[in-house]
């Protein structure tokens, strides 16, 4: 094996090499991977070859190769050192290539990228003739090429890469993009003709891609996308579906399932789809490590993280724009929308501009104190020492106790107003004696080589995690901030509204994002950096100084904590504006003439959103719902098999009773019992003597007062009773187990306030015998019951879905609730109503949490027009037909979308749009026999319904193929004198029934392609 004298100072020397002498020769820029160290990127096989002239004296020269799997990539792999493969991203324009006179190139699209020239997916340019001319609708272009310009990348080879220049032909002058790539990884382009890159693409260029939108879907049981994403190492997804429509460019919606699902991030596409391993760092993450295995994937990089505070699916799931958000199916790659990806865009902007004022405002304060209270002269000291020490310390050159030495010898300096730094000695673990050692040099010079924090052993460490982390800023300062105080962690929560821990190595590790973005805002203040950079003595601040200057502002945040109050009463208001908009209720009612989804939309985009499911459902939440469909009785019977013989002070104490009067609205539950104990009383009991009793008879009461379950005529008469108690003593969650949070009624000219509220409803003996009492009761109607279900859950929200809610008698049915359901009305909102209703005499209010939906056909002329005061009160959504449910849908050739779209535009102009026929009509239609079957018993009935029979104007709409004409000048009148009788001669018209044979000449001829016979 080569390299195996190979360690990392030799590596490192390598690397200091190249930056002195280049690439030497016979070398060449790295086309695939890059070494990545202090965050600049390095050719590897020219920095081994430096590395191996150091270990063992071989002539730098290409001897080997570099690659996954090779020595050279192995050697790196276990000195930890980071190699990537190249990403071709940020495309400055694309240009689309079309087929020349002489032949030579197929059609292409170029994209030209930071980092080289690609082809996009599916192109391909032969390599001979050259040169030859490529024609684009602004230029004629040469491609120019040389000496091993052209190749093929095998880890890309969906692409062909251009590695060196283009020339683009044209009058005067010519222009010629040139890459030039330093030695520290920065890129430059020039323009030959000195036009600018930005120049180029505004007035020449058009971009040519179409972005698509996407949700990258992941699930918690099997990868922990949020531990992932705060350590920076998400960089590729698994791809399931739309394999061959994911590119790059394409934005992308982070999305994790489970009981916190919602957005953690969004991403943009930087590869094409392909089969490859993840990244070791990606690995760790994965709940089972047999799942890390090379699949089909796609690499993405991350653009704006919010692991934290990610906006969950509770929170936007009732904004409109998220009525077909296709995230939480089963799948890990779904369509999105740009309007959906541009909403949550925006509410991060939001949610970030909400911190940025937050923290300027805090930063005025800070300001303050720098400038009129000389705040910054007694913190001199640590940004000295910082410097001080960060000269001196050179890890490639001095051995570990080397820089043991210096770090002591740091503590030792006069400083401003400070010998050394005493919260440094401080933070020792055991003694302060011992602040320092050369295990924490280990630990240092670790995080130098790029392990990440989270893999560093700090098990033999001499200092807690806080003054770890100064320490470490002041050796690496390019890679972390000092996290110097845990208090820090209240003020971040405090101003960010995130969770953090403030213990461990997870303080610092989540510190790192707050204090960057502090950084930032703290940057953009001129007068504070300017202030600074004075006292320092400096022309510009170092990312040494601006790491301190961040840890000095949360330092004094820290010691002045009354400036946090204004800044915690604004989150306050935030989350009471915020918990009030979630708590808004939604009405609406949907729209449209028939056959247009509108209960479909109901049953296929709502439903779910008001359904627990598997795990999202307690115990506790599935033993009230188990109650909630209980009678008295029935629950009473479970007490006392749980209890035994118990009076009714001890039925009352009973966990099933204590639920049920909880939901009920019973106002004295002692009194609901008794009644109930006594109605189902076996007749030949000795001690009751109520005479209206009822079935099942399963209760007696002794001697004693007590009352008892007769266990024979119990397991006779209602054996399933035991079955309930098993169902929620052995409750599991399980895919079966469901909750419905809604219900669903058709309103008709016959449902009434009664069946929707509540009404007296008659009690009928349930026994063949004759009684001469008959029994009433007030009954709660549907709107009622669910009512007092969302009011006794109100972390969940629920609905009703009233289907033809135009069917009914609306101001009949609603009643007094007309009031109630305005959304400012609710219970819990600003102006709450409550009314006593009729039959009960009981208050009542509409809650906060209860939805209402529903769907009002346009077309049924049966009904009138919803009452005025009730339409004020509920938002309106209209569903026309969508031809797009149908383009695929054809019969022999036809598009039945086509036939749709011409049906409705006569409708449309014989009668109203209200009328037009909706895409259902046709859907699944895939044959001649269906396709007449959807005519003769759908869609003609529906339009002699429209025109009353006027089987003329039906012949208007379909053409003769369906309705003939037939002249009646043959009939002749009785011999009877009538002035103008031969008028009465009018043509009439005929339905034809269509069937397989004859059905395609029928609408072809609707179509106006075919003359019908």
């Amino acid at each position: 094996m080569l390299f195996e004298k190979v360690n990392k100072e030799h590596i490192i020397q390598g690397i200091k090499d190249f930056g002195e002498k280049g690439i030497p020769k016979g070398f060449g820029a790295s086309s695939t991977y890059d070494l990545v160290y202090n965050g600049i990127h390095y050719p590897p096989k020219t920095i081994m070859a430096y590395a191996n002239f150091h270990a063992e004296g071989r002539t730098i020269e290409p001897y080997f190769k570099g690659g996954l799997n090779t020595d050279c990539f192995n050697v790196f792999e276990k000195l930890q050192f980071n190699v990537i493969k190249k990403q071709l991203t940020d495309p400055i324009f694309q240009i689309q290539v079309s087929k020349t006179t002489d032949g030579n190139f197929l059609t292409a699209q170029l994209q030209i990228v930071k980092g080289g020239y690609q082809l996009l997916k599916g192109s391909y340019i032969y390599k001979e003739p050259k040169p030859s001319f490529l024609i684009h609708s602004y230029y004629k272009m040469r491609v120019k090429y040389e000496n091993e310009d052209y190749f093929e990348d095998s880890d890309y080879s969906k692409y062909v890469i251009l590695k060196k220049n283009i020339t683009f032909d044209k009058s005067s002058p010519a222009a010629v993009i040139v890459l030039n790539r330093a030695a520290n990884g920065k890129r430059e382009w020039k323009l030959k003709d000195g036009t600018t890159l930005e120049e180029f693409e505004n007035k020449q260029v058009k971009p040519l891609k179409q972005i698509n939108y996407w949700v990258f879907q992941g699930n918690p049981k099997i990868y922990n996308t949020t531990a992932a994403l705060k350590s920076g190492h998400l960089k590729s997804w698994k791809v399931a579906a739309h394999k061959d429509k994911i590119a790059i460019g394409d934005k992308v919606i982070i999305w994790q399932t489970g009981k916190d699902a919602g957005c953690y991030a969004l991403a943009e596409v930087t590869s094409e789809v392909g089969v490859f391993e993840e990244e070791k760092f990606e690995e760790q993450y994965y709940i089972d490590k047999s799942n890390s295995l090379a699949t089909v994937r796609v690499k993405i990089k991350i653009e704006h993280s919010f692991a934290d505070t990610p906006i969950l699916w509770k929170d936007i799931k009732n904004r409109a724009i998220f009525s077909n958000f296709k995230a939480g199916n089963q799948g890990t790659n779904f369509s999105a929308t740009k309007e959906e990806y541009q909403e949550l865009t925006n509410m991060i902007n939001s949610k970030n501009l909400s911190i940025n004022t937050k923290l300027n405002y805090l930063i005025q304060d800070y300001k303050s104190a720098l400038i009129n209270d000389n705040w910054l002269y007694v913190e001199l000291y640590k940004f000295e020492w910082a410097n001080w020490l960060t000269e001196r310390v050179v890890f490639e050159e001095q051995t570990d106790e080397e820089i043991l030495e210096l770090c002591l010898a740091s503590q030792n300096e006069n400083y401003t107003d400070s010998k050394g730094v005493q919260f440094i000695k401080q933070g020792a673990r055991e003694k302060l004696s011992k602040y320092i050692g050369i295990e924490d040099i280990k630990i240092f010079r670790d995080f130098y080589n790029r392990i990440e924090l989270e893999n560093i052993d700090y098990s033999n460490r001499n200092m807690s995690f806080p003054i770890l982390s100064c320490w470490m800023s002041v050796l690496v300062p390019n890679s972390i901030f000092p996290a110097s105080r845990t208090s820090f962690a209240d003020i971040i929560r405090k101003v960010f509204v995130i969770k953090l821990r403030s213990s461990n190595i997870d303080f610092v590790i989540n510190m790192q994002k707050p204090m960057e973005t502090i950084c930032n805002v703290l940057l953009e203040n001129k007068e504070v950096v300017d202030f600074v950079s004075k006292q320092l003595n400096k022309s510009e601040l170092s990312q040494l100084d601006l790491n301190w200057l961040t840890q000095d502002f949360l330092l004094f945040i820290d010691r002045h904590p009354n400036l946090l109050k204004p800044i915690t009463e604004t989150v306050e208001e935030e989350e009471e504006q915020y918990i009030m908009l979630e708590k808004m209720p939604t009405n609406q009612i949907l729209y449209g003439p028939p056959g247009t989804g509108k209960t479909f939309y109901l049953k296929d985009q709502l439903f779910d959103r008001y359904t627990l499911k598997e795990n999202a459902i307690t115990k506790e939440k599935f033993f009230e719902d188990k109650i909630t469909n209980l009678t008295w009785w029935q629950v009473i019977a479970i007490a006392l098999i749980e209890n035994g013989t118990s009076k009714v002070n001890e039925i009352l104490e009973n966990r099933w009773v204590k639920t049920k009067a909880s939901l009920s609205e019973s106002k004295n539950v002692r009194a609901t019992i008794w009644g109930t104990l006594q109605m189902h009383t076996i007749t030949s009991s000795e001690n009751v003597a109520y005479k209206q009793r009822q079935n099942p008879l399963i209760f007696d009461k002794n001697n004693d007062k007590m009352w008892q379950l007769l266990e024979e005529e119990t397991k006779e008469q209602i054996p399933e009773i035991y079955d309930i108690i098993d169902e929620v003593n052995n409750f599991k969650s399980n895919n079966e187990t469901v909750i419905k949070n809604y219900d669903f009624v058709t309103f008709h000219q016959s449902f009434a306030y009664e069946d929707f509220i509540e009404g007296i409803k008659p009690v009928f003996p349930e026994t063949e015998e004759e009684t001469k009492d008959l029994g009433y009761k007030i009954e709660d109607g549907v709107f009622k019951k669910l009512c007092i279900k969302a009011k006794n859950d109100p972390s969940n929200r629920y609905a009703i879905f009233i289907d033809e809610i135009n069917r009914g008698n609306v101001s009949a049915i609603f009643g007094e609730l007309i009031t109630l359901i305005e959304t400012d009305k609710r219970s819990g909102a600003k102006n709450e109503m409550s009314i006593k209703l009729p039959y009960s005499k009981k208050e009542f209010s509409v809650p906060s949490n209860l939805d209402i939906y529903g769907t009002m056909n346009t077309a049924d002329r049966s009904v009138e027009a919803l009452d005025t005061a009730l339409r004020r009160r509920f938002e309106f959504k209209e569903m026309m037909p969508d031809y797009t449910v149908i383009e695929n849908e054809e019969v022999d050739y036809i598009k039945l979308s086509e036939v749709l779209k011409k049906i409705n535009e006569r409708i449309e102009l014989l009668i109203d749009r209200d009328h037009a026929i909706g895409h259902s009509y046709f859907c699944k239609v895939n044959s001649e026999e269906k396709l007449a079957k959807a005519f003769n018993t759908k869609i003609v009935p529906l339009l002699q319904e429209y025109f009353y029979g006027d089987y003329g104007k039906i012949g208007l709409v379909l053409g003769k193929g369906f309705v003939e004409k037939e002249k009646n000048d043959a009939i002749n009148f009785a011999d009877f004198s009538y002035e103008n009788s031969n008028d009465f001669k009018a043509p009439s018209y005929l339905l034809k029934q269509v069937n397989e044979d004859n059905v395609i000449e029928a609408v072809l001829s609707l179509l106006g392609k075919k003359q019908a016979e």
